[in-house]
């Protein structure tokens, strides 16, 4: 037997997000300049980590200088800008760091 509607039964319309929320975590300078271990922003859906990045930079624009220079890494791999983020990705800003 085939697969047939039901009657009476309406099809919903899809609700598509707007935006999403997302956290970020910040370690060494990116944390001390923008005052947290930990930020949200909303940005587009599916959004890549260069939107990510620009987003970060206008809310904390003290963080430019580190971002030109920063690696970005989701759920725990580094990855490139272009990468495109899922729901309940972990996202971390990873700067540059130096010692002996």
């Amino acid at each position: 037997m085939e697969n047939q509607p039901l009657s009476g039964t309406k099809k919903l319309p899809v609700e598509i997000p707007s935006s999403q929320r997302v956290e970020i975590l910040l370690f060494a300078a990116a944390a001390e300049k923008a005052g947290a271990a930990r930020v949200s922003l909303e940005v587009p859906p599916q959004a890549t980590i260069a939107q990510v990045s620009e987003a970060l930079r206008q809310r904390w624009p003290q963080l430019a200088e580190l971002l030109a220079i920063s690696r970005w890494a989701v759920n725990r791999r580094f990855v490139s800008a272009d990468t495109q983020l899922g729901r309940g990705d972990e996202i971390a800003l990873i700067p540059p760091v130096s010692g002996g």
